[in-house]
């Protein structure tokens, strides 16, 4: 079944993948297994080497309007369903604590 919870999370790892510059290119070499089990290797040092560059990158115009949407729908969501009788109820126990 598909909720509007789980659309939001796949929307929102197809937006972060459209970001991601390809990693897994068939050129790239396969990660290795190191001492402790794990992998290591270029795919490990590509990924790692993007994620602390992020802080300094911008995002793309498409994926800010694509935030401000999905966040502009998510408060939609949330004030409209303070009329419903779970939004109340939860409004009603929140309060009593």
């Amino acid at each position: 079944m598909l909720t509007r919870r789980s659309l939001l999370q796949r929307r929102g790892l197809a937006l972060a993948a459209t970001a991601l510059p390809s990693i897994g290119r068939a050129d790239a070499q396969p990660a290795r297994p190191t001492t402790a089990g794990g992998t290591g290797g270029s795919v490990m040092a590509t990924l790692s080497g993007y994620m602390s560059e992020a802080r300094s990158r911008g995002l793309p115009d498409e994926v800010v309007e694509r935030a401000k949407h999905h966040i502009l729908d998510t408060l939609a969501a949330m004030i409209s369903g303070t009329e419903l009788l779970p939004g109340r109820q939860a409004i009603k126990f929140a309060s009593s604590r």
